[in-house]
C-alpha cells in the first residue's frame, strides 16, 4: 500500500512523515529538514530515520558552500550528488515500510528521487511518501499508483 502525505509547502508534511516512523518504530527511509543560518533559509538536508545520520541535500544557489558536489540545478536550487547516493543507499537494505520525502516537480521531470520511488513501487513494501499537493494527481498518474491512501 502507498500512503501519501500531502499538503501545501511549509505545512508540516515532513514532520508528519517522521512522526509516523516514530510511532511505528519499524522500516527505514528519510525525511527532509530545512537548513537555516539563524533565521535565513539556505536549503535542506536528508535525515535517515533509523540512524538520524544526515547530509546536506540542496542549497539555494547563492548559498552553495565550498567543495559542493553538485549533481544538477533546478530553478534556484543546487542538489548534491553525495546526498542522492546517500538516499539511494538507504533502500538497498531489506526493510518494511519505506519512507520517502518528497515527490514533486523534480520527480515529475525524471530527476530527484524518481528512480528510488520507481524501484520501491516494484517491491511489496508499504511506502509512506510526501507529495506536494499541487503535484498530487500528476504523481499518481506518472507512477501509475492505484492502491493508495491519502493521509
Amino acid at each position: 500500500m502507498i500512503y501519501i502525505i500531502t499538503g501545501p509547502v511549509n505545512s508540516g508534511k515532513s514532520t508528519h512523515l517522521a512522526s509516523i516512523y516514530d510511532k511505528l518504530q519499524k522500516g527505514d527511509g528519510f525525511y527532509m529538514k530545512k537548513i537555516f543560518d539563524g533565521s535565513l533559509y539556505k536549503g535542506q538536508e536528508i535525515i535517515r530515520l533509523a540512524t538520524k545520520a544526515k547530509i546536506p541535500f540542496s542549497y539555494i544557489t547563492k548559498y552553495i558552500p565550498e567543495n559542493w558536489d553538485e549533481a544538477y540545478q533546478y530553478k534556484n536550487y543546487s542538489f548534491s550528488r553525495s546526498a542522492l547516493k546517500f538516499a539511494e543507499d538507504i533502500f538497498v537494505k531489506n526493510f518494511n515500510p519505506a519512507f520517502l520525502d518528497e515527490l514533486g516537480p523534480i520527480e515529475l521531470a525524471g530527476g530527484g528521487f524518481h528512480e528510488i520511488f520507481n524501484k520501491l513501487l516494484k517491491t511489496d513494501k508499504d511506502i509512506y511518501t510526501v507529495v506536494r499537493y499541487e503535484c498530487l494527481f500528476e504523481i499518481i498518474d506518472k507512477f501509475n499508483i492505484i492502491d493508495y491512501v491519502i493521509l
